[in-house]
């Protein structure tokens, strides 16, 4: 009886608990946060340490603050670009926090406000000290000065880029990939078909290599006034110490964090109060008026399916919903334009076609609609983008990778090796065409190849009607290849490089305003409720695409999640690379 008494007083403890995470996770979510600035000159303090997302994840659950998005960032520092009140923009930054192309986005942005006579302060407690910091220097290079703790290190090694081949495994255990697919550098299933990088997928990956290289290189070399060659020797010797680093000019200062005011005072001429950007959003809000001019920025974040997994914790982008938030958009007469942010390796065809179709009735009705490209915007990330008026893409973005897969894991061996035998009744010629437990047969292989056959040309067909090319021309830089967005901007897949705020400025131009207009922006989809986030919470499990990406077995489940998954239709999703930068 006493057992039982305390198991009930356990079991109420922790209802207790998580009712007080609900109601604090509900009060901070929705307490009213409009703080007051401090009197006399500021600091805006941005903590990049937990990166810089698109968006945040709908499904996190927690009570300590999420790090604001890539645009909350870029926004908070063009509002203090133009405050007399902010003398200096100091960012705390991490190893590798934020991936290359939202790395330019923000030098951007820092650049702009170095412009504006603001003092520019990064500083890291470590740039990679025991890991990849090649992108955390990169970022540090734009601004003005940049510090280190002491007992840090920098992680200047290069690019490298990794992708898993798992053929032996399944061979191992009994699983064939019966794959299909239309373009020679479409390398997503070349994870479960082949053991090492096909021909055509090596010169691809060699390719994005050597332009990320570069890119680094060059930024680098800007930031820290040094020349091409100088910084290549460094990467080649790096990684390196605190002391080594400011020797070498990859940093300035080393200091504590604590030590950073009184630095930024000495550069300053007099002390300045630090105000964090969450902070600073919130207290510098601008009032939307009726009349003002609204332009609604989409998000389209995550792999393209054709319904929302629940128990999912990453980005996903579901066909019908985000068709129908841009529908809803077009119809909404208040606003006149549309910029749609995708970052997405891909996905479903039938959703992504959704999506495209929403976007060109968006065109079509007259409603400009520009894509602005994050990290990724490739196979079906660029299927929905290649209707848009114009296509904006930062250097570093991965796009292009026209192409489709698709196909089936065959477990006829596995089942064999552990003693299970299946039964089978059919009626039809083709029924038994998507099981698992046998290849297809020459006629179910003759049907799928059609439909394969179907979509590509398909895509081929959107993509010259949407960037006025011809079909042909558009198969040459297609048959699956990634570019970068340096390269897209030379083949037309990307008409200019640049963020969401040079986006921005082509959509207020395609409604008759000047490249600075005031305009109110809308943002879409609105965030998760905190009760929303608690159900996915609940619903999630300890084999959570989250939980899987922990262990470094995204890239291989992600893909084998869509192979397995094409029983629904050929998805376009691009090759699970792992960049260490």
């Amino acid at each position: 009886m006493g057992r039982f008494i305390r198991a009930i007083l356990i079991i109420c403890g922790v209802l207790f608990l998580l009712l007080a995470a609900v109601v604090g996770g509900l009060g901070w979510y929705l307490a009213d946060r409009t703080p007051q600035l401090p009197k006399g000159d500021l600091a805006l303090v941005l903590d990049l340490r937990k990166g810089a997302p698109d968006q945040v994840p709908a499904g996190r659950f927690s009570l300590s603050e999420s790090p604001l998005t890539l645009h909350q960032t870029i926004d908070a520092i063009d509002r203090a670009a133009a405050d007399p009140r902010v003398g200096a923009i100091v960012a705390r930054i991490a190893t590798d926090s934020v991936p290359l192309a939202s790395a330019q986005e923000l030098r951007d942005a820092i650049d702009r406000a170095r412009r504006a006579g603001k003092l520019t302060v990064a500083h890291a407690d470590d740039l990679g000290s025991s890991g990849p910091g090649n992108v955390a220097i990169y970022l540090a290079a734009g601004f003005d000065q940049s510090v280190m703790m002491p007992l840090g290190g920098v992680g200047l090694t290069g690019i490298t880029v990794e992708v898993p081949f798992v053929r032996d495994l399944l061979d191992t255990v009994g699983v064939q990939a019966e794959v299909s697919k239309r373009g020679q550098y479409k390398s997503a299933p070349e994870t479960f078909t082949e053991r090492d990088f096909t021909p055509a997928s090596r010169a691809m990956n060699e390719a994005m290599a050597q332009g990320l290289y570069d890119q680094l290189v060059a930024g680098i070399a800007q930031g820290r006034g040094l020349v091409p060659d100088d910084v290549k020797r460094l990467i080649d010797g790096g990684p390196y110490t605190a002391k080594e680093a400011v020797d070498a000019r990859l940093i300035d200062k080393l200091a504590h964090w604590d030590e950073v005011d009184g630095l930024v005072e000495a550069r300053i001429g007099h002390k300045l109060t630090q105000v964090k950007a969450r902070d600073y959003l919130a207290a510098t809000e601008p009032e939307i008026k009726d009349d003002q001019p609204r332009i609604a920025v989409i998000y389209a974040t995550g792999a393209i399916v054709d319904a929302s997994s629940d128990g999912s914790f990453g980005h996903e982008i579901v066909g019908q919903t985000l068709a129908e938030t841009i529908d809803d958009a077009v119809e909404d007469s208040k606003i006149k334009a549309i910029v749609l942010r995708i970052d997405s390796p891909g996905g479903s065809v039938v959703a992504s076609a959704l999506i495209g179709r929403s976007v060109q009735r968006a065109r079509d009705a007259g409603k400009p609609i520009v894509v602005s490209m994050g990290e990724t915007a490739a196979s079906g990330g660029y299927w929905i983008a290649a209707q848009a008026k114009a296509i904006v893409a930062e250097p570093a973005t991965l796009t292009g990778s026209i192409g489709i897969f698709g196909g089936k894991p065959v477990l006829q061996a596995l089942w064999k090796k552990i003693g299970v035998n299946w039964g089978s009744v059919q009626r039809g010629r083709n029924a038994g065409i998507w099981t698992l437990n046998e290849p297809f047969d020459a006629g179910e292989k003759s049907r799928f190849e059609t439909g394969i056959d179907a979509g590509y040309d398909a895509f081929l067909q959107l993509v010259a009607k949407g960037r006025s090319m011809d079909t042909k021309a558009v198969d040459a830089i297609a048959q699956g290849r990634v570019w970068l967005g340096t390269e897209a901007s030379k083949n037309g897949l990307v008409d200019r490089l640049g963020g969401l705020d040079a986006a921005m400025v082509i959509a207020r131009q395609a409604i008759g305003l000047g490249p600075d207009a005031k305009v109110a922006v809308v943002r879409l989809p609105h965030p998760p409720s905190a009760l929303d986030t608690l159900r996915r919470l609940i619903s999630g499990g300890p084999f959570s695409e989250e939980a899987l990406v922990r262990v470094g077995l995204g890239p291989v489940t992600e893909q084998f999640g869509a192979l397995a998954a094409a029983a629904d239709g050929p998805v376009a999703a691009m090759q699970p690379l792992v960049l260490g930068r």
